[in-house]
């Protein structure tokens, strides 16, 4: 006999009542909130083994969509700059907040509060976060968030701290979308992506390392892209020993050849660890010593006063 479980998750009374349906045979892991009180994660077992992350955000009907398209399109229309220039994300949610009602107003369309609180949820995800994936980099258990093309066969990943490699329900419907969506995560970079630079190494105001191709002039199956968050905390050398990644005697080792000013050489396959490490053992070196750092991204972070973070730069003219 089938069974059937019916979730509902509805804290505040400005939330959308969302409602997920589990199948026969598919374990509930996990259900959090990842941006109060509309965007939840759920995290869920197929009776394959195979694990699955799901984005939860409040269901839009065809008015409330037409009513962001139009609200979006006169936002970039109205608003010549830059959303990093807020320093304080209160500042800009409440900027775009009076955008909004005052883009209602003039176009005459009238919603309840509750409306307004899902148009304006979507509005201010897409303009100020990362669009469909901005729920995401609100998981504190996520360290990467990749995508390796557009459809439905190719789905985000997310790289979970317990679950390690899992597909996710989000995915880009079209190359165009995915292609338009790339270049907005180069501005956010502050850099540029198109067909003649396919290729971007950058990093998110948040402090998030960005990778990414373009169309299909790199990768056969359109564009994609890497984001490995940035930690808030950064790990100490005794985190290193807690998960098992050195021993107490070579992290001691390491702590006297820093100390004695040894030279040290980190190095490793992609995500080993190598910045983490680094940016452990520097930790050795004595809080007055002047340190330099020279980083393509810049991803180190120490707490000594006397340090002078340099990033390269392209070079012109040089072959």
């Amino acid at each position: 006999m089938k069974r059937k479980a019916v979730m509902s998750i509805s804290k505040l009374h400005t939330e959308p009542r969302l409602r997920l349906s589990v199948a026969d045979g598919k374990k509930v892991l996990e259900v959090k909130p990842l941006i109060k009180p509309f965007a939840y994660a759920v995290l869920r077992q197929l009776p394959t083994g195979e694990k699955v992350y799901h984005v939860l955000e409040p269901p839009l009907n065809g008015k409330e969509k037409k009513i962001i398209k139009k609200i979006e399109t006169l936002l970039i229309e109205s608003i010549d700059m830059d959303f990093e220039v807020f320093v304080d994300r209160a500042e800009l949610k409440s900027f775009v907040e009076k955008k909004v009602r005052e883009l209602l107003r003039l176009l005459g369309i009238r919603v309840s509060e509750k409306e307004f609180q899902k148009i304006f949820y979507y509005v201010y995800r897409d303009f100020a976060g990362l669009e469909k994936i901005e729920p995401l980099m609100h998981d504190p258990d996520i360290e990467d968030i990749s995508c390796d093309g557009y459809g439905k066969d190719r789905p985000v990943f997310v790289y979970h701290k317990l679950y390690q490699n899992i597909p996710t329900n989000i995915y880009f419907e079209s190359e165009e979308e995915l292609n338009r969506f790339l270049v907005k995560l180069a501005q956010k970079c502050g850099k540029h992506i198109s067909v003649a630079e396919p290729i971007l190494d950058g990093r998110l105001p948040d402090g998030s390392r960005v990778q990414a191709t373009y169309g299909r002039e790199v990768t056969r199956h359109g564009g994609t892209f890497t984001i490995r968050k940035f930690t808030a905390k950064p790990l100490t050398p005794i985190d290193l020993i807690k998960y098992g990644t050195f021993d107490t005697k070579s992290m001691a080792f390491l702590w006297y050849a820093m100390e004695n000013k040894v030279s040290v050489l980190v190095c490793g396959s992609t995500a080993a660890g190598k910045t983490t490490t680094l940016n452990c053992l520097l930790m050795f070196a004595h809080p007055d010593a002047k340190i330099v750092t020279i980083e393509e991204t810049p991803e180190i972070r120490i707490p000594h006063k006397n340090w002078i973070s340099s990033v390269t730069r392209s070079g012109y003219g040089a072959y």
